[in-house]
């Protein structure tokens, strides 16, 4: 069975900016979703540069980025796609 990816920004400014707050996902990840979601902690996604290191922490999920990922946004948006995820 195919598994959305989701890759969650581990890097320096990512982790004290909020994605610290998502490296438990049996904290926040619901049961009937951890058989059909892949989570990675990726070092550094380089997705962050002088002009926009506010926007941490940066998440993605499948083909989407999240700037500013929270735990509820990052709900959200797995709920969407995993509704025409096969």
């Amino acid at each position: 069975m195919a598994k959305l990816l989701i890759e969650i920004c581990s890097g320096t400014t990512c982790y004290m900016l909020g994605a610290g707050r998502l490296h438990d996902p049996d904290a926040w990840l619901p049961e009937t979703w951890r058989e059909r979601v892949e989570i990675r902690f990726c070092p550094c996604r380089n997705e962050c540069g002088s002009e926009n290191v506010g926007d941490a922490p940066f998440v993605r999920i499948g083909e989407e980025s999240i700037t500013g990922a929270t735990r509820e946004m990052i709900h959200e948006r797995i709920a969407r796609m995993l509704e025409d995820f096969p």
